[in-house]
């Protein structure tokens, strides 16, 4: 077996080696482009920021970020039965979602349309995997989402994934 180039993969330089300003810049901007899109299409959180006096119009960095609403996850429940599925705090229509997980509480939790929102695949390469690698993914496949998180993951990266879950 040929060895693995384990150097070439997801660095990109105009994000990581950006200076300071420029990075704060587009984190601003990022942040800003997100609350829009959260405040028109998830009416719990356009409830919650309206509650703490913040909207996208007076959104202007991240040192905004003090001033929304902390959510604890032993309030989601509650919220989620007040406005299911997903306490008004889902962007997308239920026809995108691929799949609903249940984590403790129970709290619901989408996996959108997309096929990776989860990211992982900037660690995991940075990690040694690699396109054709074979990966055993030990995570349960049940009903919380790390095991299909770090799946389609791997399945960007170009592995092959063995799902075993726990205890195989």
């Amino acid at each position: 077996m040929k060895p693995v180039d384990r150097r070439a993969g997801y660095w990109n330089r105009e994000r990581e080696a950006m200076s300071a300003g420029a990075r704060e810049r587009y984190q601003s901007e990022w942040l800003a482009a997100l609350l829009e899109h959260a405040w028109a299409h998830a009416p719990g959180v356009r409830r919650r920021l309206e509650q703490a006096g913040v909207s996208p119009k007076n959104f202007r960095s991240t040192d905004d970020l003090a001033r929304l609403p902390v959510i604890k996850k032993s309030a989601m429940p509650d919220l989620q039965k007040a406005d299911p599925p997903f306490g008004g705090f889902c962007t997308v229509s239920l026809a995108k979602i691929r799949k609903i997980f249940v984590s403790p509480g129970p709290i619901f939790e989408p996996m959108g349309p997309e096929v990776s929102g989860f990211h992982a695949e900037t660690g995991l390469f940075a990690g040694g995997f690699r396109p054709g690698d074979i990966v055993i993914n030990t995570f349960s496949y049940h009903l919380t989402p790390a095991a299909h998180e770090i799946d389609e993951s791997l399945n960007l990266i170009g592995c092959s994934v063995v799902p075993t879950g726990v205890g195989q």
